[in-house]
Protein backbone atom coordinates (compact mmCIF):
# COMPACT_ATOMS: atom_id res chain seq x y z
CA UNK A 1 0.00 0.00 0.00
CA UNK A 2 1.25 3.47 -0.86
CA UNK A 3 1.53 5.76 2.16
CA UNK A 4 -1.55 7.94 2.48
CA UNK A 5 -3.39 6.49 -0.50
CA UNK A 6 -5.46 3.89 1.34
CA UNK A 7 -7.04 0.74 0.00
CA UNK A 8 -8.94 0.63 -3.26
CA UNK A 9 -12.37 -0.97 -3.38
CA UNK A 10 -13.05 -2.27 -6.90
CA UNK A 11 -16.78 -2.59 -6.20
CA UNK A 12 -17.11 1.20 -5.92
CA UNK A 13 -15.95 2.33 -9.36
CA UNK A 14 -13.96 1.43 -12.43
CA UNK A 15 -11.95 4.65 -12.15
CA UNK A 16 -9.41 5.73 -9.57
CA UNK A 17 -8.75 9.33 -8.58
CA UNK A 18 -5.70 10.25 -6.55
CA UNK A 19 -5.98 13.69 -4.99
CA UNK A 20 -3.57 15.68 -2.89
CA UNK A 21 -4.38 15.41 0.79
CA UNK A 22 -4.38 19.14 1.52
CA UNK A 23 -6.90 21.96 1.34
CA UNK A 24 -6.41 24.98 -0.90
CA UNK A 25 -4.07 23.24 -3.33
CA UNK A 26 -4.46 22.22 -6.93
CA UNK A 27 -4.33 18.51 -7.56
CA UNK A 28 -1.26 18.51 -9.80
CA UNK A 29 1.64 16.46 -8.58
CA UNK A 30 4.02 18.90 -7.02
CA UNK A 31 7.58 19.05 -8.27
CA UNK A 32 10.27 17.33 -6.17
CA UNK A 33 11.78 20.69 -5.24
CA UNK A 34 8.40 22.04 -4.09
CA UNK A 35 6.59 19.13 -2.51
CA UNK A 36 5.83 18.62 1.14
CA UNK A 37 6.43 15.37 2.99
CA UNK A 38 2.83 14.16 2.48
CA UNK A 39 2.45 15.16 -1.18
CA UNK A 40 1.92 12.44 -3.75
CA UNK A 41 4.88 11.54 -5.94
CA UNK A 42 4.93 10.11 -9.44
CA UNK A 43 6.49 6.84 -8.20
CA UNK A 44 3.63 6.49 -5.68
CA UNK A 45 1.06 7.04 -8.41
CA UNK A 46 2.72 4.35 -10.56
CA UNK A 47 2.82 1.97 -7.60
CA UNK A 48 -0.86 2.51 -6.82
CA UNK A 49 -1.85 2.32 -10.49
CA UNK A 50 -0.16 -1.03 -10.90
CA UNK A 51 -1.74 -2.28 -7.67
CA UNK A 52 -5.20 -1.34 -8.93
CA UNK A 53 -4.69 -2.71 -12.43
CA UNK A 54 -3.43 -6.13 -11.35
CA UNK A 55 -6.37 -6.76 -9.01
CA UNK A 56 -8.20 -8.35 -11.95
CA UNK A 57 -5.93 -11.39 -12.19
CA UNK A 58 -4.96 -12.25 -15.71
CA UNK A 59 -6.61 -9.23 -17.30
CA UNK A 60 -4.27 -7.38 -19.68
CA UNK A 61 -3.90 -3.65 -19.17
CA UNK A 62 -2.32 -0.56 -20.67
CA UNK A 63 -0.94 2.04 -18.28
CA UNK A 64 0.48 5.34 -19.52
CA UNK A 65 2.41 7.61 -17.18
CA UNK A 66 3.73 11.01 -18.12
CA UNK A 67 6.49 13.01 -16.48
CA UNK A 68 4.88 16.14 -17.93
CA UNK A 69 6.59 18.76 -15.81
CA UNK A 70 9.97 17.78 -17.27
CA UNK A 71 8.76 19.51 -20.43
CA UNK A 72 7.42 22.56 -18.57
CA UNK A 73 10.71 23.17 -16.77
CA UNK A 74 12.81 22.51 -19.87
CA UNK A 75 10.77 25.08 -21.82
CA UNK A 76 11.37 27.52 -18.95
CA UNK A 77 15.12 26.73 -19.07
CA UNK A 78 15.02 25.81 -15.38
CA UNK A 79 17.82 23.22 -15.18
CA UNK A 80 17.51 22.27 -11.52
CA UNK A 81 13.79 21.53 -11.68
CA UNK A 82 14.19 19.74 -15.02
CA UNK A 83 16.81 17.44 -13.50
CA UNK A 84 14.77 16.82 -10.33
CA UNK A 85 11.68 16.01 -12.42
CA UNK A 86 13.72 13.65 -14.60
CA UNK A 87 15.07 11.86 -11.52
CA UNK A 88 11.52 11.57 -10.16
CA UNK A 89 10.42 10.09 -13.50
CA UNK A 90 13.35 7.66 -13.30
CA UNK A 91 12.13 6.56 -9.86
CA UNK A 92 8.66 5.97 -11.35
CA UNK A 93 10.21 3.81 -14.07
CA UNK A 94 12.02 1.84 -11.36
CA UNK A 95 8.62 1.02 -9.81
CA UNK A 96 7.39 -0.23 -13.20
CA UNK A 97 10.56 -2.31 -13.60
CA UNK A 98 9.81 -4.10 -10.33
CA UNK A 99 6.49 -5.17 -11.85
CA UNK A 100 8.33 -6.23 -15.01
CA UNK A 101 10.67 -8.41 -12.97
CA UNK A 102 7.64 -10.36 -11.69
CA UNK A 103 6.04 -10.71 -15.15
CA UNK A 104 8.83 -10.37 -17.74
CA UNK A 105 7.10 -12.42 -20.44
CA UNK A 106 3.86 -10.40 -20.27
CA UNK A 107 5.24 -6.89 -19.73
CA UNK A 108 6.47 -4.27 -22.17
CA UNK A 109 7.74 -0.93 -20.88
CA UNK A 110 8.32 1.87 -23.37
CA UNK A 111 9.98 5.11 -22.33
CA UNK A 112 10.11 7.92 -24.84
CA UNK A 113 10.04 11.69 -25.15
CA UNK A 114 7.84 13.72 -27.44
CA UNK A 115 10.66 16.24 -28.05
CA UNK A 116 13.69 17.88 -26.50
CA UNK A 117 13.43 21.39 -25.13
CA UNK A 118 15.73 23.97 -23.63
CA UNK A 119 18.94 23.15 -25.48
CA UNK A 120 20.65 21.76 -22.39
CA UNK A 121 24.28 20.74 -22.77
CA UNK A 122 25.71 18.36 -20.18
CA UNK A 123 29.31 17.37 -19.83
CA UNK A 124 31.17 20.59 -20.33
CA UNK A 125 33.19 19.88 -17.17
CA UNK A 126 32.66 16.16 -16.98
CA UNK A 127 29.27 14.70 -16.17
CA UNK A 128 28.81 15.81 -12.58
CA UNK A 129 26.06 18.27 -11.72
CA UNK A 130 26.78 21.31 -9.57
CA UNK A 131 23.45 21.81 -7.76
CA UNK A 132 24.77 24.95 -6.05
CA UNK A 133 25.28 26.45 -9.49
CA UNK A 134 21.82 25.29 -10.49
CA UNK A 135 20.35 26.98 -7.41
CA UNK A 136 21.96 30.26 -8.55
CA UNK A 137 20.61 29.77 -12.07
CA UNK A 138 17.13 29.09 -10.70
CA UNK A 139 17.22 32.27 -8.59
CA UNK A 140 18.40 34.30 -11.57
CA UNK A 141 15.56 32.87 -13.64
CA UNK A 142 13.02 33.74 -10.93
CA UNK A 143 14.38 37.29 -10.78
CA UNK A 144 14.12 37.71 -14.55
CA UNK A 145 10.48 36.64 -14.93
CA UNK A 146 9.09 37.63 -11.54
CA UNK A 147 8.19 34.10 -10.45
Amino acid sequence: MVHGLGEWNSSLTDKVFLLQNKENRDNDLRSPGDRDENDLTLPQVVEKGIEVLVTAEGTPFFFMVEGGKIDWFAHANNPKSTILETLDFSDAIAVALKFYEKYPDETLIVVTADHETGGFAMGRKGYSVDFAGLDAAEEAHKDSDGK
